[in-house]
Parts: C-alpha cells; structure tokens; sequence
C-alpha cells in the first residue's frame, strides 16, 4: 500500500477515507425501471460475445511442463452456436 506523507492520514490509493456519515451526497440519478431491460440486453449481449470471440479465437497452447490445451475445431464450433 502506498502513503503519501503530503496529507498525513490519507491513503494514496484514490479511495475516499471520510466515514460514511461525513460524506456529502451531492447527486443521485437513477435508471427507470422501463429502462433496465435495455441494459440487461446489453450485458447478456456482450458476454456472449465475448464467450463466442474466446471459443473461436483460439489456438492449440502448450504451457509450462507440457500442459497443452488444445484449440477447438473452428468449422465445429460455428456449426453448433450458428443460429437457425
């Protein structure tokens, strides 16, 4: 952890260190409920893309003592996520 000698008694790290209680609330916004499913979509949306992306952008790996693992067939792998 680093220390800052500059303001004795704060942490360097960026994170605010006033109690809760001393914290002042300035703002607070929030998302209509008619609004979530659209950001729910989203998220869903990008982690299957970033599932499909890692199981057709690989390639054959072999590490440290010998452990391989092996890529999955590109032509294999399309035809069973393709969708109808």
């Amino acid at each position: 952890m680093a220390v800052s000698t500059a303001q004795p008694g704060e942490l360097s790290s960026g994170f605010p260190t006033k109690s809760r209680q001393e914290a002042e609330l300035k703002s607070l916004d929030f998302v209509p409920w008619n609004y979530l499913d659209a950001f729910f979509t989203a998220v869903v949306q990008s982690v299957e893309e970033s599932v499909l992306n890692a199981l057709v952008n690989n390639e054959t790996m072999i590490g440290r003592d010998g452990n391989t693992s092996y890529a999955l067939p590109h032509d294999q792998v399309k035809s069973r996520i393709s969708r109808p």
